[in-house]
C-alpha cells in the first residue's frame, strides 16, 4: 500500500472518528448506555490532543500525503476545516473548529455523566 493510499485510509477512519463524537449526542438521548462509551471517548480525545500536541490522525494523515505528494499535505488547517473547505466550499478559521468541538465534547461529556447518575 503506497503512502497515498495509507492516507486516504487514515482520512476515512478520521472521518469516521468525528462522526463518532458527532452521533453520540443522540446515541445517549436514545440509548442512555452510550453514555458510558463517550465518557471513555471524549477523554481519550484530549489526551491525545494534549499528548500529541494536536490531532493524532491528522498528523499521520499529513505525515503520509507528504511522502506521497508534499503538494497535498495541509500544514495549517484543522481537518475538518480542510475538508469543509475542500468539498463544500466553506471557509472558517481553525479557532472556531476548536471552539465548536471542545464545546460540543464538554456539552455531552456533561450530558453522559448526568445520565450515568441516574
Amino acid at each position: 500500500m503506497n503512502a497515498k493510499t495509507k492516507a486516504d485510509v487514515i482520512a476515512w477512519v478520521h472521518l469516521i472518528w468525528i462522526l463518532l463524537g458527532l452521533v453520540s449526542l443522540p446515541l445517549i438521548l436514545f440509548f442512555p448506555w452510550w453514555s458510558l462509551v463517550f465518557v471513555v471517548f471524549a477523554p481519550l480525545n484530549v489526551l491525545s490532543w494534549v499528548v500529541f500536541r494536536g490531532c493524532w490522525f491528522l498528523q499521520l494523515e499529513n505525515n503520509l500525503r507528504k511522502r506521497y505528494d508534499p503538494s497535498e499535505a495541509f500544514e495549517d488547517e484543522a481537518f475538518i476545516q480542510h475538508y469543509l473547505k475542500k468539498y463544500l466550499s466553506i471557509n472558517c478559521s481553525r479557532v472556531t473548529v476548536r471552539v465548536i468541538i471542545y464545546t460540543y465534547l464538554l456539552v455531552v461529556f456533561i450530558l453522559s455523566l448526568k445520565t450515568l447518575q441516574k
